[in-house]
């Protein structure tokens, strides 16, 4: 998991798209392979969205 500052908010993430039983999650990254969407896509019933600028 990581945790130089993400480790909270994709927790966090994780344990709400569980409770609203997510469909997707959508997250204003700059790219697919920015490491919260990494975490997220390992941990998540649903599917991860990194969208750039």
């Amino acid at each position: 998991m990581l945790t130089c500052g993400w480790g909270a908010v994709g927790s966090e993430l994780i344990q709400v798209a569980k409770e609203v039983e997510a469909e997707v999650i959508l997250l204003g990254c700059h790219t697919a392979s920015h490491p919260l969407v990494q975490q997220l896509a390992e941990r998540t019933p649903c599917s991860v969205m990194g969208l750039p600028r």
